[in-house]
C-alpha cells in the first residue's frame, strides 16, 4: 500500500483541512478520495506528486465529482 493525503482545498485555494489515506494505486487513491464526504475540492497528493484534483460538484450534478487531471 502506498501512502496518499487528500488536501480539503476552499474556493479561495487554501486548504482547510486533510486526510491520509492508503491506496494500491493512484487510480484507487482517487476512487478513495471521490468517495469521502467531504464535498470540498479535494487534492490528492502521493508525496510531493499531484495525483488528480477532484472538483466540488455542482449543484446540477450533485453526488458525483468530476476529476481534473
Amino acid at each position: 500500500m502506498t501512502e496518499y493525503r487528500i488536501y480539503f482545498i476552499d474556493r479561495n485555494d487554501h486548504i482547510r483541512g486533510a486526510v491520509d489515506l492508503a491506496a494500491p494505486d493512484d487510480l484507487q487513491a482517487l476512487r478513495q478520495a471521490k468517495s469521502h464526504p467531504d464535498p470540498r475540492i479535494k487534492e490528492v497528493w502521493c508525496g510531493a506528486r499531484l495525483i488528480g484534483r477532484l472538483k466540488e460538484p455542482s449543484p446540477a450534478a450533485a453526488g458525483s465529482a468530476a476529476l481534473d487531471l
